[in-house]
């Protein structure tokens, strides 16, 4: 197993340095290094660190191709290796990631993820087991838990750009993948990584993501890609009892004011509703009407219902800081207080 590590980038610098560091200190067990570039300029301490180290490779755009495309440009300039492994230049890397990568004796035409829980591994082969199991395959969307085998990679990358205007190039790519190598075998391996490993970067250092837009609308696009009808029914109604809670709540974060807001319309939410989420229907139609009304109400309603909710009710929305021995006016107090960041965290 021979892996090259492929960083995007955008407009990081320090972050991006901090990760080459990182890699340089166990750059014996890899391959090689692979930096695509989407700044304005160039980082000349980048592109220096990359040309004094063999085999690392700093790439820049002549203009900014945008996300998804630089993920494919990626798997395009990759070399002399069995496995790309992306990297985001917002995720510290750690060598227990690496120990459990190279631990995980995958082959050359096998897809590794990880998976930033304690749990056993996973093995599948084929389509139809990576959509049936898709609570277990879900970290496939977050760019640095994905190892693909290369070479497979590079011959479905028409499918990637496929899914460039979605947002999920790196999603269809992978779907594509077993289009080209229809028994593909795949493994998630679990490892364990403290707070503050990941997402070292906040919303205003780095472009915001649409987050209901891409992941409801967006995402549910990508099962085109499939093109069996029933395993694409089942991809998609196994990602939506993935989502039952984790989609929903960050809405409620966004009314309350702990993050961006972004406009929500029945569009938005409708490939969330079904069926399958039959349950959750009254909560997306409560969401829905939050996401219109100004930011106070929320909080109101919010204070006075979260005043005889369970602890375990009360993580699932991430709103375990308003704990039962507070009143109604200090839950509304925190939750106005949240609309500063620096606040927020003190209570997150």
């Amino acid at each position: 197993m021979k892996i090259i590590i492929g960083i995007p980038t955008y407009n990081r610098s320090e972050s991006l340095i901090r990760r080459l560091h990182e890699i340089k200190s166990f750059s014996d067990k890899i391959a090689g290094v692979v930096v695509c570039d989407n700044s304005e300029n160039i980082n000349n301490e980048a592109k220096s660190f990359c040309e004094s180290t063999t085999n690392w490779f700093y790439y820049k755009n002549v203009v900014n191709i945008g996300g998804g495309a630089n993920f494919l440009r990626l798997v395009e300039l990759a070399q002399n290796g069995t496995h790309l492994w992306w990297r985001g230049d917002d995720d510290p890397i750690t060598p227990e990631q690496v120990e459990a990568v190279i631990n995980s004796g995958i082959t050359n035409k096998e897809l590794l993820l990880l998976k930033p829980e304690n749990s056993p591994v996973f093995k599948g082969k084929g389509i139809y087991e990576f959509s049936l199991n898709f609570k277990e395959i879900n970290p496939f969307g977050w760019l640095s838990m994905v190892i693909l085998p290369l070479e497979t990679a590079k011959k479905s990358l028409r499918f990637g750009y496929w899914g460039v205007y979605t947002g999920w190039a790196n999603v269809t790519l992978i779907l594509g993948m077993f289009r080209v190598d229809a028994e593909m075998a795949f493994q998630v391996v679990p490892f364990e990584f403290k707070k503050g490993d990941f997402r070292e970067i906040g919303q205003a250092e780095g472009q915001w993501w649409a987050l209901f837009n891409t992941c409801i609308k967006n995402f549910a696009v990508t099962a085109d890609m499939i093109p069996d009808k029933t395993i694409r029914r089942i991809y998609l109604k196994q990602w939506r009892r993935t989502q039952r809670y984790s989609l929903p709540k960050s809405l409620l974060r966004g009314r309350l004011g702990i993050g961006k807001q972004e406009i929500i319309t029945w569009k938005t939410l409708s490939p969330l509703l079904s069926f399958d989420n039959l349950n959750k229907v009254p909560l997306f139609f409560v969401l829905y009407f939050l996401s219109k009304l100004p930011r106070f109400i929320p909080r109101i309603l919010v204070a006075f219902w979260s005043r005889n909710k369970s602890a375990e009710t009360l993580k699932k929305m991430d709103l375990s800081y308003l704990t039962s021995d507070l009143t109604i006016g200090q839950r509304y107090k925190i939750l106005k207080e949240c609309m500063n960041p620096e606040i927020a965290s003190t209570f997150l």
